[in-house]
Parts: structure tokens; C-alpha cells; sequence
């Protein structure tokens, strides 16, 4: 889409890596001092921000990498956060099964990895807009599944 020689790509790639890292390490800090579900919010609130700004330079046809990778970064970032804690949380109620959860968790982390990549592929017109969707799609739909199930838990446990 953006015409990047070989050259630059580890750039752009290193990029996302990046933000991946910081997340991560930013994490690791964190999660001593508040709760993952508390980390997880944020960093559901950062990824969907991250993924409608990134439509919307999709949307508005950005010619530049460099623009269109910062959101990517952001996203990348909000994964360090997301990613550790959800899987945390996931695992929690089975500590008995960690080991099949976290099986089945990596199962379908590659699955919807390769679904995912199947409907980019499919929706391709040229430009950075199916995958931009997608992920702003995706990430909005972590949001909003966090609010309906994970917040009220935790909401009316606290109500209690």
C-alpha cells in the first residue's frame, strides 16, 4: 500500500515492535502496584482509540508509512497491557487446568490470527482501509466485551 523498499520495512516493522515492548515493560511496573483488571480497562480504552484513529487515516488515504505506523504503535503498545491480563484473567477461575487454558488460549489466538488475516486478505482493495477496520473493529469489540462482562462482574461484586 505504501510502496516501502525492503530496505525501510524493518523500520516500520521494528515500530510495532517497539510499542510492544514499552507496552510490556510498562505492564510489568504496573501490575505490581494496581490490579490487571484496572491495566486491562486502560489498555482496552488505548487499543480502541488506537484502532478508530488508525481508520480514520485509512479512511482519509494518508499517503505516509510513518503517520499510519503511530497508531499502529499505540495499538502494538495497548497489546503489552491487553494481552498479559487478559490471559491472566482468563486463566484464573481454571488454576487447576492452567495448563489446558492456556492451550486453548493460544489455540485460539492463532486461529482468530489466521481468520483474521483470511478477511483482510478478501476485503483487500488496495489501500489500508480493510485492515484498519478490522482492527478498529476488533478493538472496539474488546471494549465493549470487557464493559458487558468483566466491568458488571466486578461492579456489582463490589455493590456487594
Amino acid at each position: 500500500v505504501f510502496h516501502v523498499s525492503p530496505k525501510n520495512f524493518g523500520f516500520y516493522f521494528a515500530m510495532a515492535a517497539t510499542g510492544l515492548i514499552f507496552g510490556a515493560s510498562l505492564n510489568r511496573r504496573l501490575v505490581r502496584r494496581k490490579a490487571p483488571e484496572w491495566i486491562l480497562r486502560r489498555g482496552l480504552f488505548v487499543q480502541a482509540t488506537a484502532g478508530c484513529v488508525l481508520l480514520v487515516i485509512a479512511w482519509a488515504g494518508v499517503p505516509s508509512p510513518i503517520v499510519f505506523m503511530m497508531p499502529v504503535m499505540a495499538y502494538s503498545f495497548s497489546q503489552g497491557l491487553v494481552m498479559p491480563n487478559a490471559i491472566a484473567g482468563a486463566m484464573e477461575p481454571l488454576p487447576y487446568m492452567a495448563g489446558l487454558a492456556a492451550a486453548l488460549l493460544g489455540a485460539v489466538q492463532m486461529g482468530s490470527g489466521g481468520v483474521t488475516g483470511y478477511i483482510v486478505n478478501a476485503l483487500y482493495n488496495g489501500t489500508a482501509l480493510p485492515l484498519a477496520g478490522l482492527l478498529a473493529l476488533l478493538a472496539c469489540c474488546g471494549l465493549a466485551s470487557y464493559h458487558l462482562v468483566i466491568y458488571r462482574k466486578t461492579s456489582s461484586a463490589v455493590a456487594k
